[in-house]
């Protein structure tokens, strides 16, 4: 090609995007600049090339192109260069440009959403879909109900705030789902304490041939159970998980095992699990079977669960608080009495100042903020005095 032109270039440019090359597209608009003026297609291109590479240097270049040349008014080029912002990650950057067009549309909003869902962003994501909404733009026509990403995210926010048939709508809605949209439901019924429809699909899901259950599945079916008092359907439900989906039950099943069995008030039972387990219990598995014998005023296990987390977490506060409450709820003030001692003994002892250590000709010297107890520490305060002062002097001095 003899001599190309505006067009030419922006026909490279665009080829390299579409082949996923978008450093060739970033280099070759730099040579355009070298020979010709982008015009607002050519400027397009390169936002594509940018979004694809995340370069977030050159897109402040573009950025202030498009300025420059008065195509900032160009509703195309103001949704490129929201949806460049939005994939490169610089979301804040993306919201205030949508926010500051008047001429925002169904593809401006799109963008901001799915480069929060890009960037694993989903609480952004769905608040910028509720704010579209506000805007009058409804999700159907945006398209953006076929998103999967934001369904199972639609499903987990709505399941949060108490609204399950409009969770249960959008998941009956779903054209395709995956394993996200079997959990965020289950943890919607959890939540809720509608522990049979948990229950229910869970069953459903087991009879999936495209999704099985995972560790997170087992995590929401438990807390489902618990928060529901379904004491032999999340036994059932625990020992499935090695038995026949060979699931090594982690942490977080064995601190909802005894969950459920200490908000059934079947306190010795849930105790006995606990000394039972295969690992070392960690500190939540304690306090959950320290906050079932605060709401049983069972005093007998919380003093065994107290002396377990004065090992663990000798320092705490949060497991002496409840011990001296499950004391107070039995009218055992004495000893209530002593563990607020404890408390309020460990509030008022002075912590150690912290320590710098820094090394001076091969010797090591440890020392605190206004430490005086250098035999030269007055001479030593002098010059980081002065050291300071040019330090200001240097950074205020005009360039």
């Amino acid at each position: 090609m003899p001599e190309r032109t505006v067009a030419s270039w922006t026909s490279l440019i665009s080829g390299y995007c579409h082949n996923g090359l978008p450093d060739e597209g970033i280099s070759t608009f730099a040579q355009m600049l070298e020979n010709e003026y982008p015009n607002e297609f050519a400027l397009a291109a390169a936002l594509q090339a940018v979004a694809q590479k995340s370069n977030f240097r050159f897109l402040l270049g573009i950025h202030s192109q498009i300025v420059k040349s008065g195509h900032i008014v160009d509703s195309f080029l103001q949704n490129s260069l929201i949806g460049a912002y939005a994939k490169s990650g610089v979301l804040v950057d993306a919201v205030k440009l949508l926010e500051k067009f008047s001429s925002r549309d169904v593809v401006s909003w799109t963008s901001v959403i799915s480069g929060s869902v890009l960037h694993g962003l989903m609480k952004d994501a769905l608040l910028v879909f509720f704010r579209m909404q506000e805007d009058g733009v409804m999700p159907n026509e945006a398209g953006l109900i076929c998103d999967i990403f934001i369904q199972n995210a639609l499903i987990d926010m709505y399941g949060r705030s108490g609204r399950l048939n409009l969770a249960e709508r959008v998941f009956e809605e779903m054209p395709e789902k995956d394993l996200s949209s079997w959990n965020s439901l289950i943890a919607a019924y959890g939540i809720n304490g509608n522990g049979r429809a948990a229950l229910q699909a869970f069953a459903e899901l087991e009879k999936s041939s495209s999704n099985k259950p995972n560790s997170i599945t087992f995590t929401n079916i438990l807390s489902a159970c618990s928060h529901s008092g379904l004491v032999e359907e999340g036994y059932e439900i625990f020992n499935s998980m090695m038995k026949d989906y060979g699931i090594e039950p982690r942490m977080e099943h064995f601190v909802s095992m005894v969950d459920l069995l200490g908000r059934s008030g079947k306190l010795e039972e849930a105790e006995a699990f606990v000394n039972k387990m295969p690992v070392t219990p960690v500190n939540d598995v304690w306090f959950a079977l320290l906050g079932a014998c605060g709401s049983y005023g069972n005093v007998g296990i919380a003093e065994r669960v107290a002396e377990k987390l004065s090992i663990l977490d000798p320092k705490g506060k949060g497991w002496r608080v409840a011990l001296s409450n499950i004391y107070a709820s039995r009218g055992q003030w004495d000893k209530a009495a002593k563990v607020r001692a404890q408390l309020r003994q460990g509030e008022e002892m002075r912590k150690e100042g912290g320590w710098s250590i820094v090394e001076v000709e091969g010797e090591m010297f440890r020392f605190m903020v206004n430490d005086t107890r250098h035999p030269e520490s007055e001479v030593i305060y002098r010059v980081v005095s002065e050291m300071m002062k040019h330090i200001r002097d240097d950074v205020i001095a005009p360039c």
